[in-house]
């Protein structure tokens, strides 16, 4: 998958990022904990979400009895 094989330091940038998000959703103080905003936003953390997105991913795959999903969107 994707995010398997990118480096760590540009998955790193995604986090302030993220954090500032929720920080303005939420209308969240600079010093209120990060985990607080993601259980309120029901967001898992980024290296749960990248890993929830690879393991649907990879049943997906095999639901597919071998076939790789790129092959079902030429169909199309």
């Amino acid at each position: 998958m994707v995010y398997g094989s990118t480096r760590k330091s540009y998955l790193k940038i995604l986090e302030p990022v993220t954090k500032q998000a929720l920080r303005i959703c939420h209308g969240a103080y600079r010093t209120s904990p990060v985990s607080s905003l993601q259980v309120l936003a029901h967001e898992p953390p980024l290296g749960l979400r990248r890993e929830q997105i690879s393991l649907h991913y990879c049943t997906q795959v095999k639901s597919d009895r071998g076939l790789h999903l790129i092959q079902h969107w030429s169909h199309y």
